[in-house]
């Protein structure tokens, strides 16, 4: 089996980004099997995997994969209408959780064609193997989130819950974000605390997994993911994962491991304030935080290799 996908280069040059990070894992995984070649050019491939829109139409079959659908600004119909045509015109899709599927379908339409629910995934041998970094509590919560820009990854809740947990001896490691962020005089009060230990700025993975191998739990509030790479990493690194009960993030805890607290409503039927997003109530929050120590996982389900074989399996049905 041939397969190719467009902009390949470019997304390996954005490795830090959700599609060129799961781009990067996929063809590794894909070039470790005997039955599936990657080719470089299109015209030589027996099927095409585009991400978010299809971006060239050659004589193969062509899947498109998709997390989610724009939502939460005034021009997402304009945003929607290339992923809209691209979905008429593919031959299968993947969508990255049930989530995603259930947003494309309230905001593109159903697609026509044969699709499958499949996960991201990481290298849960290959993270196996890295040293973890020193652990600065006796019990370590790791959270990954931007300081200003993505407001709906809700880390001023992540800390204030935290906090009120009151867990002895506990720290909470925040991962990402600017130091020159601009946060409130209220929201800097909290972040200096002394259990808090924010890390900013982007964290390449040598660097990023170190401290999720040293952690006991990842907390992981936005109620709008597709599938994050942030949580399949930390469940790769065996991380329990604290989540609300809404977006993809419950699918993945439920299918390896971790505690999903109630704190938000259904909104797929509305345009999702990603600028601001629902209140919830910390004090369940907290609660969160107690319970999701000592959790079992399986990464298995997003396990990369596994991942691949169940894409292997799509592109076999959709080849016929």
């Amino acid at each position: 089996m041939r397969i190719h996908i467009p902009a390949y280069g470019v997304m390996l040059r954005q490795a830090r980004t959700g599609k060129g990070l799961f781009v990067h894992r996929l063809i590794r995984a894909l070039n470790k099997r005997d039955d599936v070649e990657y080719v470089n050019q299109p015209e030589q491939a027996q099927l095409q995997l585009h991400l978010i829109k299809i971006r060239n139409l050659v004589p193969t079959k062509n899947v498109l994969r998709l997390a989610t659908a724009w939502h939460g600004r005034s021009d997402y119909v304009k945003k929607n209408l290339p992923i809209r045509k691209s979905l008429a015109r593919c031959d299968g899709v993947i969508y990255q959780s049930e989530y995603a599927k259930m947003i494309c379908d309230h905001f593109l339409g159903p697609a026509k064609v044969s699709h499958a629910i499949i996960f991201n995934g990481a290298d849960v041998e290959g993270y196996a193997q890295v040293k973890p970094h020193p652990r600065e509590f006796e019990t370590v919560f790791v959270a990954s989130a931007r300081w200003s820009k993505r407001p709906f990854k809700r880390l001023n809740d992540i800390i204030r819950s935290f906090l009120l947990a009151d867990i002895d001896g506990a720290g909470l490691i925040v991962l990402g974000g600017r130091a020159d962020c601009g946060m409130s005089a209220a929201d800097k009060q909290f972040a200096t605390d002394s259990k808090i230990v924010p890390r900013f700025g982007q964290m390449p993975a040598d660097l990023l997994i170190p401290y999720l191998r040293s952690a006991d739990a990842m907390v992981y509030l936005s109620p709008y993911e597709g599938c994050p790479n942030s949580v399949v990493e930390g469940l790769a690194c065996r991380l329990p994962v604290l989540c609300t009960n809404i977006g993809a993030t419950p699918e993945l805890v439920r299918a390896c491991g971790g505690y999903v607290v109630r704190l938000d409503k259904p909104h797929v039927t509305i345009k999702s304030n990603l600028r601001r997003p629902p209140p919830i109530d910390r004090r369940i929050a907290a609660e969160g935080f107690r319970q999701v120590l000592g959790k079992l996982v399986d990464p298995m389900p997003i396990d990369i290799n596994h991942i691949a074989g169940l894409y292997v399996d799509f592109f076999r049905r959709i080849l016929g």
